[in-house]
């Protein structure tokens, strides 16, 4: 739309019908400025002076998809802190499409009050793409889930700390961080006992056999550990060395074991249970040759078939070990270690 002078006219001059027409012409071009309003057909250029002021409420309306698009970076800024707001309005600020919004540094995209940037009720609501993607703004609850996996990241360290205790649990003392699903975790613990028979000696922290019938008993501390409670037994191997070639034979009876638990419930009797329906014990080999197995450390694995859901808030747990005894049994055996299998992990509580 363009106006052009049509005529400057002196006294006495002609005002011709070409020129009224051309008035009138360009007076159909003019916005009306009144309450009636008026519809603009055409691209208006705005030169470095010029400005379009809304100085209240509501002067600036989109009624329409994408009505108000910036063309280049940093099209829309606002000049001071909530110049771009959603009116109040929930999802008033929308992104339809990844990074339709984005913060080109950090804290960029900050909350002012607690909850100032919601999730929208949707799982994976806020996501960031890059480590350190999304910030608080230095402010406490900046940043806040309204329901379960709210916040999300779909990279390697989208969520990260780059200080000591920048992540921090404020539920109490039960807070916990839980996992999307149940975790597998080995526990070791060395063959060693406070209070060993005295036919058992301990050489540095393993246990050496005596070939008798006197039974070690091992606390299985490791399962005070991280993530234990609630987790189940599947797996246990138990590492030793023999360490005499048994030339007359393999062992008249071959090392055998326990696993066990004991009620230690304040208020409860005490109750002792087996962790197997059978007594694990190693096979008799074919010879005292495969039983020394050229003084190679060896294992023998078994499987918890009952209470083997651990709840270390109710229970103290141990092995029990039998050397090898009988006919050609030799003292000596080296007892290592007991590794344990556990499975259903889905906290990081202790």
């Amino acid at each position: 739309m363009s106006f052009s002078l049509i005529n400057t006219w002196s006294s006495g001059d002609k005002f011709t019908s070409a020129q009224a027409n051309a008035i009138a012409i360009d007076l159909t071009k003019a916005l009306d400025k009144s309450v009636a309003g008026d519809v603009l057909s055409g691209a208006i250029d705005m030169v470095a002076t010029a400005q379009l002021a809304a100085n209240f409420s509501g002067n600036i309306v989109s009624n329409a998809a994408g009505a108000i698009i910036s063309e280049i970076a940093s099209g829309i800024i606002p000049g001071t802190a909530g110049g771009i707001s959603d009116g109040g309005v929930t999802g008033g600020i929308l992104a339809s499409v990844p990074l339709g919004i984005f913060a080109a540094v950090r804290n960029g995209i900050a909350a002012g009050i607690l909850g100032g940037i919601g999730d929208g009720g949707f799982v994976g609501g806020i996501a960031p793409t890059v480590a350190g993607g999304i910030g608080d703004g230095g402010v406490t609850g900046g940043i806040a889930s309204t329901v379960p996996s709210g916040i999300t990241t779909g990279v390697a360290g989208g969520i990260a700390s780059g200080v000591l205790h920048g992540i921090k649990l404020t539920g109490g003392a039960t807070d916990e961080i839980q996992y999307g699903s149940a975790h597998t975790t080995i526990r070791r613990n060395l063959i060693w006992s406070p209070k060993p028979p005295s036919s058992w000696t301990q050489k540095d922290q393993l246990a050496v056999g005596p070939n008798t019938t006197d039974i070690l008993f091992v606390p299985l501390l490791v399962l005070d550990d991280l993530n234990s409670s609630g987790a189940t037994l599947t797996s246990v191997k138990v590492r030793f060395v023999v360490n005499d070639p048994h030339v007359s034979g393999p062992p008249g009876v071959m090392p055998q074991f326990g696993l066990n638990r004991a009620l230690v419930s304040t208020g409860s009797t005490y109750l002792l249970q087996s962790l197997t329906s059978f007594t694990p014990q190693i096979p008799t080999p074919p010879s005292g040759t495969a039983w020394y197995a050229s003084n190679h450390i060896q294992e023998y694995i078994f499987v918890p078939d009952q209470n083997n859901v651990i709840d270390r808030n109710l229970y103290m747990y141990y092995l029990s070990i039998e050397d090898e005894n009988g006919a050609f049994s030799v003292a000596g055996n080296f007892w290592y270690s007991v590794e344990l299998t556990l499975t259903g992990i889905t906290t990081t509580s202790r």
